[in-house]
Formats: structure tokens, sequence, C-alpha cells
């Protein structure tokens, strides 16, 4: 008779592998894009006129009023659109005003929506691209 027992019993290799490292990767990955979609910030953040959640900043804002399509108040005087384009072009050469920080914009609702639009394109000319809508906080 054959002892059998002697032998040692043959481990055939996992055809699977390992999926521990994988996994941990997936989780990591995961991670990363949660963390960097929260960083970025909206290009336009349009508001509504009135809200109960609006933010409160006490910082220096770079802020804008539109009158109408084609006229703006900046730093206290009013503009129509050609001087507040070379004004922001100027400005942004000076160094006075930064792309890199929110414009602010404050206008009145009855401005017509395709007003609006229309007065945002010389902030776009001048390449302010985290343009923001000052809203009314309702209690």
């Amino acid at each position: 008779m054959i002892d059998l027992s002697s032998r040692k019993a043959r481990r055939r290799p996992s055809l699977i592998g390992d999926l521990t490292p994988m996994i941990d990767m997936i989780f990591l990955l995961l991670i990363f894009f949660l963390l960097t979609s929260l960083a970025v910030d909206p290009a336009v953040d349009i508001e509504l006129p009135a809200s109960s959640t609006g933010r409160v900043t006490g910082q220096q804002l770079q802020q804008v009023q539109v009158l109408s399509a084609r006229s703006y108040r900046y730093d206290r005087s009013v503009y129509t659109r050609e001087a507040l384009e070379e004004l922001l072009q100027l400005q942004l050469e000076q160094g006075e005003l930064s792309r890199a920080e929110p414009l602010y914009i404050q206008a009145d609702r009855s401005i017509p929506y395709g007003d609006l639009i229309t007065a945002l394109e010389p902030f776009y000319a001048a390449g302010f691209v985290r343009i923001s809508f000052v809203i009314e906080q309702v209690p």
C-alpha cells in the first residue's frame, strides 16, 4: 500500500490574486476626486435676489452695481459699458484688481434676465471668471 500522508499537498496558485492593493487604490482615488471637487469654485455663482441662507463676508469686496444693460456704478461713479471695460483693463494692468479674486455683481431685481447676462460681458472680456451676485439676506 502507498502511504500518502508523507506527500505534501501541493497548493495551486490562485488565479485571482490579492485584490487588497487594487481596492486601496480605488479608495484613494475616490477620496482624491471628492476633495478636489469640493475645492473647485463654480465660474458663475448665480444667486436669487433674496435668500435666507446667504453668506456675509467681512472682507473688502470688488463690487460693481449694474444699473442697466449698458450702465454701471463702480467706485462711486457711473460708467458706460465701454468706459468700464477700459477702466477694468487699466486697473488690472496696474495691479489694483485681481482676476483671482471674485468679482461681486449687485443688480436690481427689476433688471430683465437677458439684460443682466448682457451686462456681464465687460467682466468676461476683462478676464474675470469668478463672478458672484450679491443678494439680500432675508431672515
